[in-house]
């Protein structure tokens, strides 16, 4: 008996063996309860990651929408403002296709024509671009027909006279916002062409 007092933990402590392994090992309740506590701390961890990563998603997605409206807003904002200098730009536009004899009104026509030049960079800057549609396919979605002359040659109606350049916001690669659209002379196709 004295033997089996000294075995603690299933080794014999009289003669350092291990006992025998037929003798399965019982969970306590403590032990199992512990078990049950680890695996549901486990499972809070994992669905507590999948919130995580929900939730970062969600703020990336935010911030890229949020991002993009910015920029929207921004070119709405610019596009308004140079709607309100384009009759500046017109006028002189108007100036430097006046001609002139005289030294004095040469000279005044070429610096006139450096302020253009200088209004046209700074629109550009802003992603503005100015658009003399000359000899293109008429696109209603980005001028407007003053007049209209139909002409036996032609296949499809076709700008023939730009009366007022138009002006537009590159937003993205390939998409434009029309800020003003080109005035323009239309040619149609006549007779057995239409």
């Amino acid at each position: 008996m004295a033997e089996a007092e000294q075995t603690i933990e299933g080794v014999d402590m009289a003669s350092g063996d291990q006992a025998s392994e037929a003798a399965p090992v019982q969970e306590t309740p403590a032990q199992a309860a512990d078990a049950a506590e680890l695996e549901k701390a486990r499972q809070e961890i994992e669905s507590l990651k999948d919130s995580w990563t929900r939730e970062r998603a969600e703020f990336q997605n935010f911030r890229k929408r949020s991002m993009q409206e910015k920029s929207r807003m921004r070119g709405q904002i610019i596009a308004a403002f140079v709607h309100e200098l384009l009759p500046i730009f017109d006028n002189l536009q108007r100036v430097t296709q006046a001609t002139g004899g005289n030294p004095e009104v040469a000279n005044f026509i070429a610096g006139i024509s450096m302020v253009e030049q200088e209004f046209l960079t700074a629109l550009g800057k802003e992603k503005i671009v100015r658009y003399s549609p000359r000899g293109d396919a008429f696109n209603p979605m980005q001028m407007e027909a003053i007049s209209v002359e139909e002409q036996a040659e032609l296949d499809s109606e076709t700008v023939l006279e730009v009366y007022q350049d138009g002006f537009r916001l590159e937003v993205e690669e390939g998409e434009a916002h029309v800020i003003r659209p080109a005035r323009v002379k239309v040619g149609r196709p006549s007779g057995k062409n239409a």
